[in-house]
């Protein structure tokens, strides 16, 4: 009964779509050992998303900083990723308060070092709403042993922005 609820709420959660940023590498609590299969939280002090204010032509960059929910989830080959990045936040030009919705998702056919999940967000502020769209790596475990996640921004991994006042 209790996993059932879980599962619910976490189904609920999966439904909403996050707001957009340019996510911190995030270190994560655990070790990989740890992090075989199961939910937790990546970030430090300091970590968060920052990303231009795409309606007032990226005059502004709007900051959300805080942790990432990550529920990782292996079972042989089959590995399944679902990021959700849920903080409050503000442009740092105005001072006017966001709240940013990120999620990612995606299943895989193999277990790998790390992996590359699109996610959207939702920017919503007084200042104007926008979202943002594109790819984040996510891993179980860097060099020190902890998951960790980022998002990627370069001719590969392109952002979209759009403004949706």
């Amino acid at each position: 009964m209790r996993s059932t609820k879980l599962l619910l709420s976490m189904l609920s959660l999966s439904l909403v779509f996050a707001l957009p940023g340019t996510m911190a590498a995030q270190g994560g609590k655990k070790s990989a050992q740890d992090v075989q299969g199961g939910k937790f939280t990546i970030g430090a002090p300091g970590d968060g998303v920052l990303m231009y204010n795409a309606c007032n032509n990226n005059q502004s960059l709007v900051w959300a900083p805080g942790y990432t929910e990550v529920n990782y989830q292996v079972n042989g080959n089959n590995v399944s990723v679902h990021v959700l990045f849920h903080n409050n936040g503000s442009d740092t030009t105005s001072s006017s308060p966001y709240r940013l919705n990120l999620e990612a998702n995606q299943t895989f056919n193999a277990v790998a070092s790390s992996y590359e999940v699109p996610f959207h967000s939702v920017w919503s502020g007084d200042a104007g709403s926008f979202t943002m769209d594109g790819t984040l790596r996510f891993g179980p475990s860097d060099s020190a042993g902890k998951p960790f996640s980022n998002i990627l921004w370069d001719a590969n991994h392109p952002l979209n922005l759009a403004c949706t006042q």
